[in-house]
Order: C-alpha cells, then structure tokens, then sequence
C-alpha cells in the first residue's frame, strides 16, 4: 500500500507527517521532511519490539529476508476474533514445510473499507495458538498477516504475551496487511 497520512494504525500511532524544510521558490531546490513511526503501514517487528533485549533489524542478515517456501492459509475470523490453534490445524500438513506461513483473515479490504474496524477489531493468534506454531513448526521462521498485529488487538496484554512466544527466537513476525486475494 502507499503510505497515507489517513492510513489505518494504531491510536498509540502518529499519522505521517510531510513537512516543506526547503522551497523551490525561496530556497532554490524542493526539500521535505518525512516523519513516520515504525508501525505505520505494513511493516515487520523485529524482537526488540517487545523484548527489551530481543534483535533488532541490524542483527538480521539479508538473506533471511528470504523464503523459499511460503503458504498462504486462508481463516476467515470475525471481529475481535481469537484464533486458536484448532482453526489452524486444518492446515498443518501445508504449514509443515513452510519457512513463511501468510494468514489471511480476509480484512485485506477491511482497511480501505472500514479503517477503525481494521484498527481495533481486526482478529488474531491467542497466546495458546502463537505457541502452538511455534512448537509444531520449527521451519516456519514468519507469520504474516493481513491485519495490523500478531494477536488481536482488543486485549493489549495477551496481544504482547503471544507476540513475544516469537520474539524470543530469531524469528519475526510480518504484519502484511496487504496480502492479496
């Protein structure tokens, strides 16, 4: 998505903001100052998001950036959704080989359509399923999500609780909300 000053994020969240430094007019060239905070628009969490010691970006190499054997898994949930592990477990013989597994929730469209809904009411992993895949699935290095969080976003203790079972490894989570169709 491009980013957007009425983007859906967080309310903890600032909208982006474009500010002119230079004109050309005045100053001889066009010079502008972009502030953007790091969860804004799709983005990746790294560890140190809610691992006060966890890795941070730096600590990464390229090359594990890239996956070889993605599966999208299709959940429909409802607003303010818990997803277990019972609704994943349909899909365990295709999440098993999987390096990067995508969920889509089907609020892909949520977020032009209905952006505080999207926001606030998107669904999400319990604690139990964010375990879960990460016990039965050692090959899956990333989730990634059409919605803005890991878990959902309701409940700021169990959303962070469920967000740090994959934070404490070198994994990370992507929180697509782009993911197409």
């Amino acid at each position: 998505f491009p980013l957007a000053v009425d983007d859906p994020r967080p309310p903890a969240i600032p909208a982006p903001e474009l500010k002119t430094l230079y004109t050309i007019d005045k100053d001889d060239a066009g010079v502008h100052v972009l502030t953007v905070a790091s969860h804004t628009g799709t983005h990746v969490d790294m560890p140190r998001h809610v691992v006060p010691d966890g890795l941070t970006l730096h600590d990464f190499a390229p090359d594990e950036f890239i996956f070889t054997k993605p599966v999208v898994v299709d959940i429909a949930a409802a607003d303010d959704a818990i997803v277990g592990p019972d609704a994943v477990e349909p899909f365990a013989d295709r999440i098993a080989s999987a390096d990067i597994a995508l969920f889509r929730f089907g609020y892909g469209n949520v977020r032009k359509t209905d952006p505080d809904r999207f926001t606030n009411h998107c669904p999400g992993f319990s604690v139990v399923a964010g375990q879960w895949l990460k016990d039965r699935f050692p090959n899956l290095r990333t989730l990634g999500m059409d919605v803005p969080s890991l878990a959902f976003t309701c409940a700021r203790e169990e959303r962070h609780t469920s967000t740090r079972i994959w934070r404490r490894s070198a994994q990370y989570c992507e929180q697509s909300e782009a993911l197409p169709e």
